[in-house]
């Protein structure tokens, strides 16, 4: 929960990957997104996602299969993406 508050690891920024990970990490715990909504600076959505970004975002759910509101951390509704699939 610190690292996700400060948003760093050992004084570097934490990767969207580490805070996927630690939000993953917590609701599977039974944290609330709400709780880490809280704690976590929600970066703005991108105006507009390339097609490439769409497959990375679509194959990193996949190959991990992060709790889908742990990206909500992030700005990105993954199901628009793995809808596309």
């Amino acid at each position: 929960m610190d690292e996700l508050a400060n948003g760093k690891k050992g004084g570097q920024a934490l990767s969207a990957l580490e805070v996927l990970t630690h939000a993953d990490q917590l609701l599977s715990l039974g944290e609330s997104l709400t709780s880490l909504r809280k704690i976590v600076k929600v970066p703005s959505p991108p105006a507009r996602t390339e097609d490439n970004n769409q497959n990375l975002l679509s194959e990193a759910q996949q190959l991990y299969g992060f709790d889908p509101k742990a990206w909500k951390l992030l700005g990105v509704d993954i199901h628009r993406f793995t809808a596309q699939r």
